[in-house]
C-alpha cells in the first residue's frame, strides 16, 4: 500500500472511529450519567441501580441493550483499528476517546459499587485520625465521620496493600470534607491508571509488534466494561494494571529487576502482580549468564525488600497477610464458580441449609478453599515450568503464562469474584494478536456486564425475592456458565481443524 493510500485508509478509519465515539458518548450519557447522576444521588448512602430505579423493568432493558450495542460497535471497530498505522496521532486520538468517554461518567453516581466509599473512609482514617486501615476497622475508629454510613465494610480491616493506603491518605487530604470532592479524587486515580495503561500498551506493542499500536490502544481503551469501570466505579483495580503493565514493559525490554518493583509496586496495591514477580524470577534465571543471574538475585532481592519495607512500614502490624490481604479473600463467597459449589455442596456435607445471612460451613468452606488453592498452585507451577522450558524465543509466552494464570484463578479458584476484577487481563489481551485466548478475554469483558444487574436484579433484590441457591446460581450462570461453555465450544472447534489438518496431510503424503 503506497502512503498516499495509507493516509486515506487512515482517514476513513478515523471516520468511522469517530462516529462510534459519538454514540458511546450518547449512550453513556443518555443511559448512566443522567438516570444515575451524583447530583441527584450523592447524598444518599449505598444507593444502587435497583435502588435508584426502582426496580423498574426499563432500567433493566436499557442498562442490557447498551452493552450490547456498544459491544457490537466494538467488536466492527477492531477491524477498523486493525488497519491504523501505528503511529502517535493515532495512538493519541484513541487516548483523547478514551479520556472523553471516562469524562463523561464522572458525574455519575458509583452505584455499582461502594468501593470507592472505603477507599475514602480508610483515607481519612490514615490522614485525620491517625489510624492504621490494616490494623483498624472504620467502626472502631471513624464512626462519627461524614462518609461513615456511606461505607459496606465497615467492621472490616483494609481490603487492600499499603502503597493504596498511602494514595487513598493522599487523596482524601487533598479533597478535605467535600463530598463530590472525594468521590471525583478517585475517580480521577482511576482514570490516570487507565490511561497510564493504555499509553504502556501502545509502548509495549511499539517494541515488538509496531503495526498493532493502534490496535491494541483500541482493545483496552475503548472496551465499554472497562470505560464503565473506571468512571463510575473508580476501581483502584485500574490503577494496578498500570503497575502490571509496567513491569511487563520492562519484562519485554529484559530489565528485570525495574520490572519486578514495578510489578511489586502494584501488588503492594493488590496481590495480583505476584504471578508476574514470579514469572519475571523465571525468565531472567534461564535467560542471564550466571554473573548477572547472582547481581539479579542480590540487587533485585535487596531494591525488592527496601522497597517493601518502605512501604509497609507506616502499616506493619507484625502479620504478613495483613499487608496482601490473602487469607481474607479465602473466607468470602459470591459471584464466582466457588460459589455455585459451596451452595450445592453445604447440605451435603454441612448437613444443615444456608441461613438468611450466609451460615458457616466449615467442611465446605475447608474442602473447597484448600482444592481451588491447590489447583492454582498446580496450574501456576505448571505455567512456571513451561515459560522456563521455553526455547522458542517468543517473548511473549510469560505474557500469555501470566494472562493464563490470572484466569486461571478468576474462573477456578477466586472465591471472591467481582466484575471489575477482568480489568486485570483485558490489558494483557490487548498486547496478544488475534487467537482463542484473545477472544477469551474479550468475551468474558463482555459477559461480566451482566454480573451486577443479574445480582441486583436477581440475586439481592429487595425482599429476598430470590431464595438460595438461586439468588447466586442464576447471577453466576449468566456469565461463568456461558464462558464454560464457550471454552469446551473453543476446545472442539481448535480439536477439530487440527485433526481435519491432519488427515489432510496423511492424504498428500499417500498420494
Amino acid at each position: 500500500m503506497s502512503t498516499t493510500e495509507r493516509i486515506s485508509a487512515d482517514r476513513r478509519g478515523i471516520l468511522w472511529l469517530l462516529l462510534i465515539a459519538f454514540v458511546f458518548v450518547g449512550t453513556f450519557v443518555f443511559c448512566f450519567t443522567l438516570p444515575y447522576s451524583y447530583a441527584q444521588h450523592g447524598s444518599q448512602p449505598q444507593r444502587t441501580m435497583v435502588l435508584i430505579s426502582k426496580t423498574s423493568a426499563e432500567s433493566f432493558i436499557v442498562y442490557v441493550v447498551s452493552f450490547a450495542l456498544m459491544f457490537l460497535l466494538y467488536a466492527l471497530g477492531v477491524r477498523i483499528a486493525n488497519r491504523l498505522a501505528g503511529n502517535w496521532q493515532n495512538v493519541l486520538l484513541l487516548l483523547l476517546g478514551g479520556a472523553i468517554f471516562v469524562a463523561v461518567l464522572l458525574p455519575m453516581y458509583p452505584y455499582d459499587s461502594a468501593d470507592v466509599y472505603d477507599y475514602i473512609i480508610r483515607g481519612r482514617m490514615t490522614a485525620f485520625y491517625g489510624a492504621n486501615p490494616l490494623a483498624a476497622t472504620p467502626q472502631q475508629v471513624a464512626k462519627d465521620d461524614p462518609f461513615f454510613p456511606f461505607a459496606a465494610w465497615t467492621a472490616a480491616t483494609g481490603a487492600y496493600g499499603p502503597a493504596w493506603e498511602w494514595i487513598a491518605a493522599g487523596a482524601a487530604r487533598v479533597a478535605g470534607d467535600d463530598a463530590f470532592a472525594n468521590v471525583l479524587i478517585f475517580k480521577l486515580i482511576a482514570v490516570a491508571g487507565y490511561l497510564a495503561t493504555g499509553l504502556l500498551v501502545a509502548l509495549t506493542l511499539r517494541r515488538i509488534a509496531p503495526d498493532r499500536v493502534s490496535l491494541g490502544a483500541y482493545l483496552w481503551l475503548w472496551n465499554p466494561f472497562v470505560i464503565l469501570m473506571v468512571g463510575e466505579g473508580a476501581h483502584n483495580d485500574a490503577l494496578m494494571s498500570a503497575f502490571l503493565l509496567l513491569g511487563v514493559f520492562f519484562l519485554l525490554r529484559r530489565w528485570y529487576i525495574a520490572g519486578t518493583l514495578a510489578a511489586l509496586i502494584g501488588a503492594l496495591i493488590k496481590f495480583v502482580p505476584l504471578a508476574l514477580v514470579a514469572l519475571i524470577a523465571v525468565v531472567a534465571l534461564r535467560e542471564l549468564r550466571p554473573r548477572l543471574k547472582l547481581r539479579y538475585v542480590i540487587v533485585g532481592g535487596l531494591s525488592s525488600l527496601i522497597l517493601i519495607g518502605v512501604i509497609s512500614a507506616p502499616f506493619w502490624t507484625g502479620d504478613v497477610d495483613a499487608i496482601l490481604n490473602l487469607n481474607r479473600r479465602s473466607r468470602l463467597f459470591t459471584g464466582s464458580t466457588a460459589t455455585v459449589v459451596r451452595k450445592l455442596l453445604v447440605p451435603l456435607l454441612d448437613n444443615k441449609p444456608m441461613g438468611a445471612g450466609g451460615s458457616e460451613t466449615p467442611i465446605t468452606n475447608l474442602l473447597i478453599s484448600r482444592t481451588a488453592f491447590g489447583l492454582l498452585a498446580l496450574f501456576v507451577a505448571w505455567q512456571l515450568l513451561q515459560t522456563y522450558r521455553d526455547r522458542s524465543g517468543d517473548p511473549m509466552r510469560p505474557v500469555r503464562s501470566l494472562a493464563l494464570i490470572l484466569m486461571f484463578y478468576l474462573l477456578v479458584s477466586s472465591f471472591w469474584f467481582m466484575s471489575w476484577y477482568v480489568l486485570w487481563v483485558v490489558p494483557l489481551a490487548a498486547l496478544f494478536v488475534d487467537s482463542p485466548l484473545r477472544r477469551l478475554i474479550l468475551i468474558f469483558s463482555y459477559l461480566v456486564t451482566c454480573e451486577m444487574v443479574m445480582y441486583q436484579y436477581v440475586g439481592l433484590r429487595p425482599g429476598n425475592w430470590m431464595p438460595d441457591p438461586w439468588r447466586d446460581l442464576i447471577p453466576v450462570l449468566s456469565y461463568m456458565g456461558v464462558i464454560y461453555v464457550w471454552l469446551v465450544v473453543e476446545w472442539w472447534w481448535q480439536r477439530s481443524r487440527l485433526l481435519k489438518s491432519q488427515r489432510l496431510q496423511v492424504v498428500e503424503q499417500q498420494g
